[in-house]
């Protein structure tokens, strides 16, 4: 009898050989586990039909189904065959995030073996109902969407047959058509966690291949890491408001930055509209001026050319990203856990030890999906294997703070380094390297460090009435005055429409238009995402020296860096040592900002950082800036 505990990840399936690891072990290991679950998942009462403990629906089914195919059992085995049945019937009605994301996975692999096609209206149905679920920060929490009646799923059951051709089936449209115009059962943000929403995501990515829009989505997901990364370990924790960060976490996060660069790598190749064919990167900074041909470039610091050889990231002609530095660093802190100089691990029982095989399984998820052999220049497949072959049990399991079922499938997906998301790993593959060991620094504001303070959340959000033929989405929160305004910056609309609501958004009074322009900068074109950038800026020039510093270290980088181009603008004198403050930010595009008005507060004068600086070079920066200002400032 298999018994269901409620878990916390995501998935992944396609095999890359083992690295240095004894493989004749590790197979073994494998059947071995397989055979305990196979034992576990089927037994037949009545008929083929899997026996489970519903209190927590079909999430162990789900992810016993997983493990087992990727053990390369057939789908033809009985016991596939009853999870199959058992996944099915119950998908219909589940509305639960960590049963909904397993089911899609399921399903999704389960037809990989079987070329069955018919159960792709369920999967759309399940990835809209995520798409609801998400809350206006990124996130998930335990309920991703309103109850299902037993009406409803019956109806579903009796008209979900294949649109084909990639389109949404009309029950899965009719979600989708309400998420857009604003329906969302995760609501403004606030009660979500990284466990939940690890699993929206992967689910998410596998639901787009079945025709569900996506994008949006994974924009909001990115977000959500960068701005929680912690500033002093660069770990991620449970929650998006910060706290400490652990060893599942921070791969919760890393796996959603890859999401975030594996969806901007697939815009980038699908641009053609630029003179050459080749996508130009993008230059948001106001204060750029392109150079004369064969000089240095203005934001890049107009530096000297003695310090361009210097400079190791001018060599290469890199031009490093937010969401590039926020990887390197959560995968330097990821190692740093591996080599054990980072929290403590306890193999027997603690995090990230044997007794907690669902970190091991989470490591294993962002070392496939980026394509790394190394995480900080540790063999991540071998440290785990070096555990896991050891612990397994005389009748093939793994026991562990899950319980047998799931830390045997956790160990199972582990060893055969699977990976659901091939996809997202060709979209990234080579993009990403170990940034190898050593010591990892905190993030330094100067003085103070980035806050990571929660969003406010709006108790008088407004509620979605239900439709009496619409699939239960009474319980579905309507959006913040903040979403509302980005939502109308960002949907299809012509460029005089949309420049009138910029306009708009930048003259009217109320914090929410603020927060409304940034909300929508992710979610818009290049073109449009400069412009929005811009009157950002100009709109922060009319707040007074108070406000600009609350938002000098907001959590969001877009409203820091927009802070520092108005107190520019500004001409505040008063703000020039928060200014200082800001060139050692983890945002590159803040680092630049902060350079700029620091240029044009001392006439001209430069002490760096070159975009792209390590942390020390920031700090040595903020050194000669806070000179500068103490012997010549004003």
């Amino acid at each position: 009898m298999m018994r269901i505990v409620l878990l916390a990840g995501c998935f992944l399936a396609a095999a890359i050989p083992a690295a240095r690891a004894d493989q004749a072990k590790i197979d073994e290991a494998i059947r071995r586990g397989a055979e305990f679950l196979k034992r576990a998942a089927f037994v037949p009462v009545g008929g083929n039909q899997a026996q489970y403990d519903g209190s927590h629906g079909l999430g162990t089914a789900a992810l016993v189904g997983l493990a087992l195919l990727e053990a390369d059992v057939p789908p033809t085995d009985p016991a596939i065959v009853a999870i199959t049945n058992v996944v099915r019937d119950a998908a219909y009605s589940e509305s639960k995030t960590y049963q909904v994301s397993l089911a899609i996975l399921y399903l999704d692999r389960f037809n990989k073996d079987s070329r069955d096609s018919t159960d792709e209206p369920l999967i759309q149905v399940l990835g809209c109902r995520l798409l609801a679920g998400q809350n206006s920060v990124g996130g998930w929490t335990y309920a991703t969407f309103a109850e299902v009646t037993p009406a409803d799923a019956l109806r579903l059951r009796k008209v979900s047959k294949p649109t084909g051709g990639g389109k949404l089936h009309p029950e899965a449209d009719r979600i989708y058509q309400a998420v857009r115009r604003g329906a969302r059962f995760g609501g403004s943000g606030g009660g979500d966690d990284n466990s939940n929403t690890q699993f929206g995501i992967i689910a998410l990515w596998v639901a787009q291949r079945h025709g569900v829009p996506c994008e949006p989505a994974f924009r909001l997901i990115e977000n959500r890491f960068m701005r929680s990364q912690s500033p002093s370990d660069h770990g991620w924790s449970y929650t998006s408001t910060g706290g400490g960060s652990s060893p599942a976490m921070t791969c919760a996060g890393l796996l959603g930055m890859a999401v975030g660069k594996a969806n901007a790598e697939a815009k980038l190749a699908g641009k053609k509209n630029s003179p050459d064919g080749e996508a130009k990167p993008e230059n948001d900074d106001p204060f750029y001026q392109p150079p004369a041909k064969g000089t240095p470039k203005p934001e890049d610091g107009g530096s000297s050319g003695e310090e361009e050889k210097l400079d190791p990231m001018k060599e290469e002609k890199k031009i490093v990203t937010f969401r590039d530095a926020c990887i390197e660093r959560g995968l330097k802190a990821l190692g740093l856990i591996l080599a054990g100089q980072q929290r403590a691990i306890n193999d027997n029982a603690g995090m990230g030890g044997v007794g907690d095989l669902y970190f091991l399984w989470s490591m294993e998820r962002v070392a496939v999906a980026f394509g790394l052999e190394t995480i900080g220049d540790v063999d991540w497949h071998k440290w785990g294997c070096d555990r896991i072959l050891p612990a397994q049990q005389g009748d093939g399991s793994w026991t562990g703070s899950n319980g047998a079922n799931i830390s045997t499938a956790f160990a199972i997906l582990f060893l055969k380094k699977s990976n659901l998301v091939s996809d997202l790993t060709r979209q990234i593959d080579g993009k990403v390297k170990d940034p190898g060991g050593g010591e990892l620094r905190g993030s330094r504001g100067g003085p103070g460090a980035i806050a990571i303070a929660p969003r406010a959340i709006d108790p008088t959000r407004p509620q979605v009435s239900q439709s009496p033929t619409g699939p239960g989405l009474n319980k579905v929160s309507g959006p913040t005055e903040a979403d509302k305004i980005a939502d109308r910056m960002a949907v299809k609309q012509t460029d005089a429409e949309w420049m009138t609501k910029l306009r708009i958004a930048k003259e009217s009074k109320g914090g929410q238009w603020t927060a409304g322009i940034v909300l929508a900068i992710p979610r818009l074109d290049s073109k449009r995402a400069v412009l929005a950038r811009e009157g950002l800026a100009d709109r922060l020039t009319r707040m007074n020296a108070e406000t600009l510093r609350k938002m000098l270290i907001d959590r969001d980088p877009e409203l820091r860096r927009a802070a520092c181009l108005a107190c520019a603008m500004k001409d505040d004198k008063t703000m020039i040592l928060d200014l200082v403050n800001r060139v050692t930010d983890i945002d590159d595009a803040v680092v630049r900002a902060a350079r700029a008005g620091l240029k044009s507060y001392s006439n001209g004068r430069d002490f760096g950082p070159a975009s792209g600086s390590n942390d020390d070079r920031k700090r040595q920066a903020y050194d000669d800036w806070k000179s500068w200002y103490q012997t010549a400032g004003p």
